[in-house]
């Protein structure tokens, strides 16, 4: 299973995605995007017009997503889940791997 996070940070918003038994460093975001917080789903729809289950933003994957072949996660709806291989979240969604767990 995996956790898809959006976050805002000072230079943009971001979709970070963690394995679900982790949990997102935010001292280990700050360093690179700025001061980071956890996005409420108003404030992502007032700022892209995207409701939080589709909007386009840069993503980070943690390099411990990458050590399944294939991951289980949100599949756009609450009732609906997504398998796909973990590398092609990295390839689809142009992500950055950076780890960023705690």
């Amino acid at each position: 299973m995996i956790k898809s996070l959006v976050i805002i940070s000072e230079r943009e918003p971001l979709l970070v995605i963690v394995d679900g038994e982790s949990r997102v460093d935010m001292k280990k975001l700050e360093k690179p995007f700025g001061k980071c917080r956890f996005a409420r789903p108003e404030k992502i729809k007032e700022l892209t017009g995207y409701e939080v289950k589709g909007i386009p933003l840069r993503t980070i994957v943690d390099p411990r997503v990458l050590e399944n072949d294939y991951v289980i996660g949100g599949g756009g709806a609450v009732d609906k889940l997504l398998k796909v291989r973990a590398r092609k979240i990295v390839e689809y969604q142009n992500a950055e791997v950076r780890e960023v767990r705690d």
